[in-house]
């Protein structure tokens, strides 16, 4: 992932309310030609993140549901060797969905502009 900074973000599927930071999903393209879908974008606050694509877990052709929280349990279709390299793709996703969709990060803008305005 070093050195492939992200052709552009080409497609975005936004969700209809904001009631969690997950934002909506894009569809990016590497510099490698690689095309990830699905790329769950989050923003809350003052930090945003995107996260690979996933599927929910199945068990007896069931849904898995935290026990705790409710929510369906999901796990990574793609995974990445160390944390900084997940962040480092992350960092390269957002910047892609920047340049093609500044409207995302409107409300993350304008809470950093507050928290350094105080």
């Amino acid at each position: 992932m070093t050195g492939k900074i992200p052709r552009g973000c080409s497609t975005r599927r936004p969700l209809p309310a904001r009631q969690t930071a997950l934002r909506g999903f894009a569809k990016v393209q590497f510099g490698s030609g690689l095309i990830v879908s699905e790329i769950g974008v989050h923003v809350a606050r003052t930090r945003a993140r995107a996260s690979p694509p996933s599927r929910p877990w199945l068990k007896d052709n069931a849904l898995v549901v935290n026990e705790i929280t409710g929510k369906p349990q999901y796990s990574p279709v793609i995974d990445f060797a160390t944390h900084g390299i997940r962040s480092s793709w992350s960092r390269q996703v957002l910047t892609a969905l920047r340049e093609a969709h500044p409207e995302v990060f409107a409300d993350q803008e304008e809470a950093l502009a507050l928290a350094n305005y105080r």
